[in-house]
């Protein structure tokens, strides 16, 4: 099932994940996109991609495209849930994050 959310004109105030708000790609990009980036994942030479952890989660922001914003985004839950997103722009210019994986990495 994909996801999709439309990124709203203003940018809503960020929870963390230990208080179980749902994942919400705007804000994350928006805090990853705050710093700079400490790690080359493509193998570039460039640095592209900022991590952090929470008390529940781990956080890979990824800036595919090189133009300082971040475009993929996955997060992977103690519990080993994860999800990935990836930013999109629409045919009429509207931008979105689309969920385009998700699964749990631990035993079923």
């Amino acid at each position: 099932m994909v996801e999709s959310y439309l990124i709203p004109d203003w940018l809503p105030e960020p929870e963390g994940f230990a208080s179980g708000a749902p994942f919400d790609p705007v804000s994350v990009a928006a805090l990853a996109d705050a710093v700079d980036p400490t790690a080359d994942l493509d193998g570039d030479g460039t640095f592209d991609t900022v991590t952090w952890t929470s008390s529940s989660a781990l956080v890979v922001a990824t800036d595919l495209d090189a133009d300082g914003s971040t475009d993929r985004l996955t997060a992977i839950a103690d519990d080993g849930e994860f999800g990935v997103w990836e930013f999109h722009r629409e045919p009429d210019g509207t931008p979105r994050w689309l969920r385009v994986d998700a699964g749990n990495l631990g035993p079923e």
